[in-house]
C-alpha cells in the first residue's frame, strides 16, 4: 500500500500546487543556512508561509529586475508583507549552481545578512534567480 501512495504520489507531483522536490530543496538550503550559523555561535532560524511567499515573490520580481528596489521600497514605503517588525533583510543571487549559500557566504554583504537577528527565513527559486528573505518580529 505504501509503495503504491508513493508511487501515485511521484506520477501526480508535477501537477500538485507545491512541488515536493522545491520544498524539499527549500529545506536544504535552509539547514545549510543554520548550520553557517552554527559555526559562527548563532541559534538556527525557521521557515513560516508568509516569509516563504514573500520569498517566491521577490524571486520572480529578481527575474523580471535583477534588484534589490522591489525590496527597499516596500520597506521605505512600509508595505512589506509583516504588519510589524524589527528587522527585514534580503539576498538575492543567479546561479545556474545549486549551492546558493555557499555563494553568498563568500559575499561579506551577504554573509552579514544570513548571520543577522532573524528568527523566519525563507529562500526561494524561482528559474536561476534565488531570493532570500529575512525578518526579526
Amino acid at each position: 500500500m505504501i509503495k503504491i501512495l508513493a508511487l501515485l504520489i511521484f506520477l501526480v507531483s508535477p501537477f500538485l500546487p507545491i512541488n515536493i522536490y522545491a520544498a524539499n530543496k527549500t529545506e536544504v538550503i535552509l539547514a545549510e543556512i543554520n548550520e553557517y550559523r552554527a559555526t559562527n555561535g548563532l541559534s538556527p532560524v525557521r521557515s513560516d508561509l508568509q516569509t516563504c511567499k514573500f520569498a517566491a515573490l521577490r524571486a520572480k520580481e529578481a527575474a523580471e529586475k535583477f534588484s534589490h528596489d522591489g525590496f527597499y521600497n516596500r520597506v521605505r514605503n512600509k508595505t512589506m508583507p509583516y504588519p510589524k517588525y524589527k528587522r527585514v533583510t534580503e539576498n538575492l543571487a543567479k546561479t545556474k549552481r545549486q549551492n546558493v549559500v555557499k555563494l553568498w557566504i563568500k559575499s561579506p554583504t551577504h554573509a552579514a545578512n544570513m548571520l543577522k537577528k532573524t528568527s523566519r527565513v525563507c529562500v526561494q527559486k524561482y528559474g536561476h534567480y534565488y531570493a532570500y528573505e529575512g525578518v526579526e518580529i
